[in-house]
C-alpha cells in the first residue's frame, strides 16, 4: 500500500535535498508524535502502517536526517 506524504514532511525532506519515500515520512510522522524516541519505539510504531521497515532502515532515515540539517 502506497501511502500520500504529510505536505509538511514532503516539504522538509525535498529542501534538504532528500528524496520523498513511504519509511522517511514515516519517520518524521512518528517523530511529530514521540519527538526523542528511541529506535525501537519509532519501530514499534512504524510497522503498524509500514510492516516491512526494519530497525536498520530508521537508523539510515535517522542518519540521513542528521546529515542534512
Amino acid at each position: 500500500m502506497h501511502r500520500t506524504p504529510a505536505p509538511d514532511a514532503a516539504a522538509m525532506l525535498r529542501a534538504a535535498g532528500l528524496r520523498v519515500t513511504d519509511t522517511r515520512v514515516a519517520v518524521i510522522d512518528a517523530l511529530a508524535g514521540l519527538p526523542h524516541s528511541g529506535v525501537d519505539a519509532l519501530v514499534s510504531r512504524l510497522t503498524a502502517s509500514l510492516p516491512q521497515t526494519s530497525r536498520q532502515a530508521v537508523h539510515n532515515v535517522l542518519t540521513d536526517l542528521v546529515v542534512a540539517g
